[in-house]
C-alpha cells in the first residue's frame, strides 16, 4: 500500500433535500430563540477515505435515504428522542461505505480538510468498527 488519506468536507444540513433541511431550520430557529441567540447555519460533516485504490465514504444520514441495502451502515439510532426513534423518519445511521458515495457532496463548503494522510492513522480508524466491517487489500 503506498498512499492513504482521509478528507472531511463540510455539508449544510439538508443539502440536497427539503424535509431535514426545512425542519433543520424549524428547530434551529426555535434553539435560537430559546437561548436568546441569533439563528446559525447548521452544517454536518462527512469523511472520504482512500486507502491503497479502496475508497470509503463514512456519513451519517437518515436511514430511509439510501436505498442500497450494503451501504455500511456501522451505528444506527434516534434524533430527537428515544420515543420518537420509534418511527423510521426519526432515525439516523452512520454508514462507513466501502466504494460509497456521499450524496450531498457537491453542496460541500470550501475545499475538503486532509486529516490524515499516512496509512497506518487511516487502517487504525477503519480498524476501530471491527476487522468484519472492512477488507482492505
Amino acid at each position: 500500500m503506498t498512499y492513504a488519506w482521509i478528507d472531511m468536507y463540510w455539508l449544510p444540513l439538508g443539502a440536497g433535500g427539503h424535509c431535514v433541511r426545512w425542519n433543520g431550520r424549524i428547530y434551529e430557529r426555535f434553539a435560537a430563540w430559546r437561548q436568546h441567540r441569533d439563528v446559525l447555519d447548521l452544517y454536518h460533516s462527512a469523511l472520504q477515505i482512500q486507502v491503497g485504490g479502496v475508497a470509503y465514504a463514512v456519513e451519517m444520514g437518515p436511514v430511509w435515504n439510501v436505498p442500497d441495502d450494503d451501504r455500511g451502515v456501522v451505528r444506527e439510532g434516534p434524533v430527537g428522542s428515544r420515543w420518537l426513534g420509534r418511527f423510521r423518519a426519526f432515525r439516523y445511521e452512520v454508514r462507513c461505505w466501502r466504494g460509497g458515495a456521499i450524496p450531498d457532496l457537491k453542496y460541500a463548503v470550501g475545499a475538503p480538510r486532509r486529516l490524515a494522510a499516512d496509512p497506518r492513522r487511516v487502517l487504525e480508524l477503519l480498524d476501530e468498527y471491527g476487522p468484519s466491517a472492512f477488507s482492505v487489500e
